[in-house]
C-alpha cells in the first residue's frame, strides 16, 4: 500500500478500496481516511472510515452506504466529532493550576492532585461523562497554562481572557495559529 498519512493526516479527505489498514500509530483521532466496499452484486457501497485514539488500535466503523437506487448515499451520522467523541476510555493528562472559584486543587501530601473543584472541575466532569474518557489531573509544572509536557502536547485544557499567564511556547504557538487565521 502506498504512503497515504500525507494525506489522511493533513485535512484532506482520503478514499480507498478496503485493504490493509495503515499502522495504527500513524492514525489519529482526525485521520480522514475512509474506505468503501462494493457488495457482490454491485447494487450497493458501504462507507467506512478509520482512526485511532492516542496509538491506541485501529477503530473502523461503517458510516455510511450508497445504494444503486433511489436511496443514493446516507450517512448515518453526518458529523466527524458525533462519531468520534465515544473516546472509549482513553486516560487524558489536564495539567491544571489553582484558579479562584474557576478551579479549586485539593492535593495529597505528596503533591499529588486528589481532586478539583469549580467551574473547570464541572465543565471537565460533564465532558469526561459525555466523551467516556478517564482524567488525570497534575499541577503544572512551571506554574504557568499551557506548559510543554513532552514535545508535540501542552498542558492547557482552557483558553480564557482572565489575564492567565501562558508559557513562553504555548505563546509562540498561539502566536502562529493566530496569524494563520483568514
Amino acid at each position: 500500500m502506498p504512503d497515504l498519512e500525507p494525506f489522511f493526516n493533513r485535512g484532506t479527505d482520503c478514499v480507498i478500496p478496503r485493504q490493509e489498514i495503515p499502522d495504527a500509530a500513524r492514525l489519529r483521532l482526525d485521520s480522514q481516511l475512509y474506505m468503501y466496499e462494493v457488495s457482490r452484486n454491485g447494487s450497493a457501497i458501504r462507507l467506512m472510515e478509520a482512526y485511532a485514539i492516542k496509538g491506541g488500535p485501529v477503530i473502523v466503523q461503517e458510516i455510511g452506504m450508497w445504494h444503486n437506487s433511489d436511496e443514493g448515499l446516507q450517512i448515518y451520522v453526518p458529523l466527524v466529532w458525533e462519531r468520534r467523541s465515544d473516546l472509549r476510555g482513553t486516560t487524558l493528562v489536564n495539567g491544571i493550576l489553582p484558579y479562584g472559584v474557576y478551579n479549586d486543587v485539593h492535593t495529597k501530601e505528596n503533591g499529588d492532585v486528589e481532586a478539583t473543584s469549580g467551574a473547570f472541575a464541572d465543565l471537565l466532569e460533564a465532558m469526561r461523562q459525555e466523551m467516556n474518557f478517564n482524567l488525570k489531573q497534575r499541577l503544572s509544572s512551571d506554574g504557568k497554562w499551557g506548559g510543554k509536557v513532552t514535545t508535540r502536547t501542552f498542558d492547557l485544557l482552557f483558553l480564557s481572557e482572565m489575564g492567565l499567564q501562558f508559557a513562553d511556547e504555548r505563546r509562540q504557538i498561539l502566536q502562529r495559529s493566530d496569524s494563520n487565521v483568514a
